[in-house]
């Protein structure tokens, strides 16, 4: 059995979140441990002006093969031409608030089976100040924050050293660490220019992991975590490279990262690594995860973790894009996957 899978590209919102997912999607599609022969592989993608074309690969999408651009289809269209394709599973590469979120909704609507978490999901996980509550009131720990909301003349009463970051943000875009108070309004301001609402949290120096989590088998699994070797705190300079016109950079996901700036598996003891398998399996049912989730997490002196920011829609990057390697099976209206 062929199984039909669509990688779902683009972004209404900015070029740089445009250019991001066409960056990750050309990372999976373009995995060679990919099972061609199990799985037939369509695309379609999203563009900023609301259109939309099918192309038969990315490099045809964003004209880098030198062929002619694909067809501009309408949104009305679109949806026909994805009734028509048929298929068995939608896997997003989206990562604007509305790519995550309302296009989540639409493939909700059209009865096709998603890979990833439900759009009411992520509303939640992808706000951090909420994410920081719900994840507080279920006993998780998480540093102490407060919220602060453009023109309403708030100001934190939090000491530094603090993080500042805008509630609806990803890839580390307006986040700085203040150690100096005179330092502070720079830095919400900054925040503010990318989000009205912005978090600003105490700072836990300490050690840096991410934690994801899959559910396999009937149950979740924590895959081996990584640990960033850190200064301080990470930044977008830590993750994807820009111009200074905010513009991704050719190969960024290579470039951000550098020889001995992580490792996985990281280095824990068995008590840490315990304390976190609790705390992100616990955060993924409290969150109404699906799939998959993903944790960034600090760790004092006293080995106590705390979960900083939840990353409900992952990248699927060639690591990653084993997911499609061997099927269990497709059925019901919900894709199974076997991950190697």
């Amino acid at each position: 059995m062929v199984v039909r899978v669509l990688h779902l590209v683009g972004s209404r919102r900015s070029k740089f979140y445009y250019d991001l997912s066409v960056l990750y999607g050309k990372a999976c599609d373009g995995c060679v441990d990919l099972d061609r022969e199990r799985f037939e592989f369509h695309i379609a993608v999203v563009h900023l002006d609301g259109s939309w074309s099918f192309p038969s690969s990315l490099d045809e999408a964003d004209g880098s093969d030198g062929a002619l651009p694909p067809r501009r289809w309408s949104f009305p269209s679109a949806v026909r031409r994805l009734a028509e394709l048929d298929l068995d599973v939608i896997v997003p590469h989206m990562f604007c608030v509305e790519g995550m979120t309302r296009f989540r909704s639409l493939v909700d609507l059209l009865d096709i089976p998603l890979l990833g978490n439900h759009d009411h999901t992520i509303w939640l996980a992808t706000d951090k100040a909420i994410t920081k509550q719900i994840l507080h009131a279920n006993g998780i720990q998480v540093p102490q924050g407060e919220l602060l909301q453009k023109f309403h003349c708030e100001w934190p009463t939090m000491k530094v050293p603090v993080v500042v970051k805008p509630c609806n943000e990803d890839n580390s875009r307006g986040i700085s660490l203040v150690k100096h108070e005179e330092d502070l309004k720079f830095a919400i301001d900054h925040a503010f220019s990318f989000d009205s609402r912005v978090v600003v949290e105490e700072y836990i120096a300490g050690r840096e992991v991410r934690a994801g989590v899959i559910e396999e088998d009937g149950g979740l699994t924590v895959l081996p975590k990584v640990e960033y070797f850190l200064k301080d705190i990470r930044t977008a300079a830590h993750k994807l490279q820009t111009d200074s016109s905010g513009n991704l950079l050719n190969k960024a996901i290579v470039a951000a990262k550098q020889d001995g700036d992580r490792q996985c598996p990281a280095d824990l003891s068995d008590v840490l690594h315990q304390r976190i398998d609790a705390m992100v399996t616990k955060a993924h049912h409290v969150l109404k995860c699906r799939h998959y989730s993903l944790y960034d997490i600090r760790i004092d002196e006293n080995e106590q973790p705390f979960i900083l920011e939840v990353s409900p829609a992952l990248s699927l990057a060639a690591q990653d894009s084993k997911l499609f390697s061997t099927p269990r099976s497709v059925r019901n209206g919900h894709i199974k996957l076997k991950l190697q």
